[in-house]
């Protein structure tokens, strides 16, 4: 028996194919909306505001500490679309004038010796962040272009006098990436995850309670299903199209719009605003993974949206966090990883161990006693003088 008597919903069956392993399945789930949203681009929509359509793209960054399983989850929903013309795939080292080019100049194909016109629909991938867009200036400047061209079906005109005007018309990109805490903010400013930019990105963070699995295991009917989601890749190539709500969905995303509470950190509330966009968005995947022709999104593609879209809601505050820290507080924030793992050690070890973060002992003392203050740990010493720490959390 396979799971597809059981069931055609894409979501469902592509999770199945992923298999039982240590990478997180946030990963995946992600990993597969934003396959489905670049599969349509923007010849789907929905029009909540008359003229202006609302397309189904996302920008998916996954998150978590190194070998978490970012690379392989982005590596396994690349096989399905790398080949497709229409999606436009590209991965790679890229640069907000290089990507200009690719929206908006025509290239010439060496192998036909015929001029093709650009594609200005993109399945971007930068399965490590800060390495496909670099830092300082030149990661800002790509974010601040990424940020405007966020919305779909904008016509946007660039040039130097080197290489003259490149006109951009109906751009439409999906981006997914991979990135630890850390090397996010060597690419991605404190200021664009504080305001506008992330308020139109989805952050994932990993489960660290993966099963460890030396392989992973795949279901015995893995080749006839990995088939039958290649074939509706295709499909979903070909759909275009205005969505609706029925009359049920649109009183469940009205009730749930105006009954949120609205967040008191004035920095989560970029994020807050932008919701309602998230979840219209994903509700439109849910419904094309659902399979068939029907543009009807009913109250539990709302529901299943609104489910999703806490992600955010729920990483946005521990990133913005992040984002703020002095250098002093991530002093603190590292020591006090270290303390949860250790329980209690004394001074000396700590400090040999705190060293390698680039931890002075002046500043270990300062973050000690400054969680000895908020009550994380205690102070002891030994029959010798010697200090001992002890985390109690």
């Amino acid at each position: 028996m396979t799971i597809l008597q059981e069931t055609q919903n894409l979501l469902k069956l592509y999770l199945h194919v992923c298999g039982e392993d240590e990478v997180p399945p946030a990963y995946h789930v992600w990993s597969c909306l934003t396959v489905i949203a670049a599969c349509v681009g923007d010849r789907v929509y929905f029009e909540r505001v008359k003229e202006m359509p609302l397309y189904p793209n996302l920008y998916t960054f996954l998150i978590g500490e190194s070998g978490s399983g970012k690379g392989r989850a982005i590596r396994f929903a690349k096989n399905f679309i790398e080949d497709i013309p229409l999606v436009n795939y590209y991965e790679g080292k890229i640069t907000a004038p290089r990507l200009i080019d690719k929206l908006g100049r025509p290239t010439f194909n060496e192998v036909t010796g015929v001029r093709e016109v650009a594609n200005s629909k993109m399945f971007l991938s930068s399965p490590e962040l800060a390495m496909s867009l670099g830092k300082g200036d030149l990661a800002q400047s790509f974010i601040e272009q990424m940020t405007e061209l966020y919305g779909g079906s904008t016509r946007l005109q660039e040039g130097t006098r080197t290489h003259g005007d490149v006109v951009l018309k109906n751009v439409c990109i999906n981006w997914i990436a991979g990135s630890t805490k850390e090397w996010l903010l060597k690419a991605v400013s404190p200021e664009a995850i504080q305001s506008g930019f992330f308020a139109r990105t989805v952050a994932v963070y990993g489960d660290d309670n993966c099963p460890r699995m030396f392989r992973p295991k795949y279901p015995p009917d893995y080749r006839e299903v990995l088939e039958h989601i290649q074939a509706r890749i295709h499909l979903l190539c070909c759909m275009r199209g205005e969505m609706f709500l029925t009359e049920e969905a649109e009183k469940f995303i009205h009730s749930w719009y105006l009954n949120r509470k609205k967040p008191e950190d004035d920095l989560l509330k970029p994020v807050w605003n932008r919701q309602r966009e998230i979840v219209l968005k994903l509700a439109m995947i849910l419904k094309l993974s659902d399979g068939g022709t029907g543009m009807l999104i009913d109250h539990y593609h709302i529901q299943a949206a609104v489910k999703l879209s806490k992600i955010v809601e729920d990483t946005m505050p521990d990133l913005v966090e992040f984002a703020s820290r002095t250098p002093e507080t991530r002093t603190e924030s590292s020591v006090s990883r270290l303390m949860k793992s250790l329980g209690t050690v004394d001074h000396t070890t700590l400090l040999k161990k705190v060293y390698r973060y680039g931890v002075s002992g002046k500043q270990l003392r300062i973050a000690m006693l400054d969680m000895k203050n908020k009550g994380q740990v205690l102070f002891d010493r030994s029959e010798k003088g010697g200090v001992f720490y002890t985390w109690v959390g």
